[in-house]
């Protein structure tokens, strides 16, 4: 496996955690703070801050190994690393 299909694997773990992370923690609100429900969101939360770190590493090498593939745009690129900062 390359840098880009660590990238696509890793890339929407950060996203899609926080959202279950927010979930859990409203969840954890809502049934009156709930101790289990909390720590658990917390957690999520934790777990998904620090899968942003390997995402951000392999997106060079990702980069790297697309850039000269037909019909990939150099700006879209820049555009999505932009953003990713």
């Amino acid at each position: 496996m390359n840098q880009a299909h660590w990238h696509l694997l890793l890339n929407h773990a950060p996203i899609l955690g926080s959202l279950f992370g927010l979930v859990l923690l409203l969840l954890a609100v809502a049934l009156r703070l709930q101790p289990v429900l909390l720590r658990t969101g917390l957690v999520t939360l934790i777990v998904a801050a620090l899968l942003t770190i390997p995402t951000q590493l392999t997106g060079d090498g990702a980069e790297e190994v697309v850039e000269d593939q037909p019909g990939v745009s150099e700006p879209l690129i820049h555009e999505h690393e932009e953003a990713a900062e």
